[in-house]
């Protein structure tokens, strides 16, 4: 007991079973205004392949993590940014340990514009 809390000692086993686990989480937020966890959840099973997602999971505050089967899947994603779901910007970070979920203040977004009909003289 440690401070009136009791202290457990987990053996290293149970953080190593995971450790590949959390090594390939990508944590993701919206840009603006965020879907809902269905839409995006339905979206990324559509996008199976691609996105070679295994889970998603969805945070009070707006944040999904992302789980890979691989961590190569996972910066493979991350190397081939910007995303985009249903037009909105998605941007991706490695999970990290004690990781606090904040978005980034962003100066910057990348975004792909399609003209249709100009003559390029």
């Amino acid at each position: 007991m440690v401070d009136g809390h009791v202290m457990v000692a987990s053996p290293l086993d149970v953080f190593e079973d995971d450790y590949e686990l959390w090594q390939s989480t990508l944590v993701g937020h919206y840009v603006g205004q965020k879907l809902s966890y269905p839409v995006v959840n339905s979206i990324a099973k559509k996008n199976m392949r691609l996105l070679r997602s295994s889970n998603v999971l969805s945070s009070e505050n707006g944040f999904f993590l992302f789980t890979f089967d691989h961590v190569d899947h996972a910066t493979n994603v991350l190397e081939r940014a910007p995303w985009h779901m249903e037009n909105k910007p998605l941007v991706f970070k490695r999970w990290q340990p004690n990781m606090q979920f904040l978005k980034d203040d962003l100066a910057r977004v990348p975004v792909w514009v399609k003209l249709y009909n100009v003559r390029l003289e």
